[in-house]
């Protein structure tokens, strides 16, 4: 597959693609879903089983700012696990528009599990944002199809007539 496969094919002359554009997009927005999705399972399981310690802080590289951003710290930091009593060093990445650490900071873990360890507030809403309309999305869709694949197989109705009407509920009693 070359590059000219994925970028769609508009003539300039009739103004009409060859359907590239769609599948170029639902590939696009199937993408999307996927990785928001994981990065919203990975906020649920600390929504879930996450726990909050005090952590002291072991080592802080300073930000390395380029043209596009400040750089982020890279923070080093121990606690002890109070479900294994194992002492635990493990590291994040926070914007340096945070500013620079202090000596002691509150971290969100996962209890026995090593390596799964957050500084407190540091988040993907973004992801969750993304996640949230992406499925709202799909569910839209699927009730378009099955609104529209009902339409379609209403003349085929076993019984030949179609959908049953709904009859009209009268607020108030007929008179006479």
């Amino acid at each position: 597959m070359s590059l000219d496969d994925l970028i769609p094919d508009v003539d300039d002359n009739d103004g009409e693609d060859d359907g590239s554009t769609g599948c170029l997009l639902c590939v696009a927005f199937v993408l999307a879903w996927l990785i928001s999705a994981g990065f919203t399972l990975r906020e649920v399981r600390y929504w879930v089983f996450g726990r909050t310690i005090d952590a002291s802080v072991v080592r802080v590289h300073p930000p390395v700012a380029d043209e596009d951003s400040e750089g982020v710290f890279e923070i080093r930091y121990s606690f002890v696990d109070p479900s294994s009593n194992d002492v635990r060093e493990e590291a994040d990445s926070v914007p340096a528009s945070w500013g620079p650490p202090p000596p002691g900071l509150t971290v969100q873990y996962i209890a026995g599990r090593p390596g799964t360890s957050r500084i407190l507030g540091n988040r993907s809403n973004i992801a969750i944002g993304i996640f949230a309309i992406t499925s709202l999305c799909v569910v839209a869709g699927f009730a378009y199809l099955y609104i529209d694949a009902k339409r379609a197989l209403a003349p085929h109705h076993p019984s030949g007539r179609g959908p049953r009407r709904k009859r009209r509920r009268r607020w108030f009693p007929k008179i006479g």
